[in-house]
């Protein structure tokens, strides 16, 4: 569990600002769950941060290398780390120590992996927060001063379509595939 939490941690560090928009159940609702990751996708990827991420059939590892406390390994695993499919991309979802799933979507391009998530540490944060009202119902979470932690949303199948159409998903990071 310690493992799991760092991970997540660690996702969200490097991939979004403070602010975060989490999900009450596991994305898409109604999907199948996978137990494994497709084949096209297995391999050895790094970023433009030398980041690795190392792919297997049922787990993967992400992380520098040179840096052991950014180095993380996780497997498949129902109720905590869970793949879906929708469309052309693949929906890893993580759950927190709350039951609280942060979800990072992830496609093949070419050879690629681009990898999405909703990124509130953009220069239009409020734009991005705005839609995300319009779409889905939103329960705000705020620290003790009083400031927007986290957004929690519980979309429907429908919603979750309206998230990745209007963009609410933004490529955060590109890796590529190392031969």
């Amino acid at each position: 569990m310690k493992k799991l939490f760092l991970l997540i941690v660690v996702i969200l560090t490097i991939i979004t600002s403070c602010t975060t928009v989490e999900f009450e159940t596991p994305q898409p609702k109604n999907s199948v769950e996978l137990s494994e990751f497709p084949k096209n996708a297995l391999g050895i990827y790094l970023d433009d941060n030398n980041d690795t991420l190392t792919i297997l059939k049922k787990s993967f590892k992400y992380g520098n290398k040179k840096s052991t406390v950014f180095h993380m390994a996780e497997t498949l695993t129902p109720n905590k780390i869970i793949l879906k499919k929708y469309n052309n991309y693949f929906v890893l979802n993580l759950r927190d120590t709350s039951s609280i799933w942060n979800v990072i979507m992830f496609r093949k391009y070419n050879k690629n992996i681009l990898v999405y998530y909703i990124n509130l540490g953009e220069k239009n944060k409020d734009e991005i927060i705005n839609n995300l009202k319009n779409i889905t119902a939103t329960k705000e979470m705020k620290n003790e001063k009083g400031e927007i932690e986290k957004y929690i949303i519980n979309p429907t199948e429908k919603e979750f379509k309206l998230l990745i159409d209007n963009e609410i998903f933004s490529k955060v990071t590109e890796f590529k595939k190392l031969n």
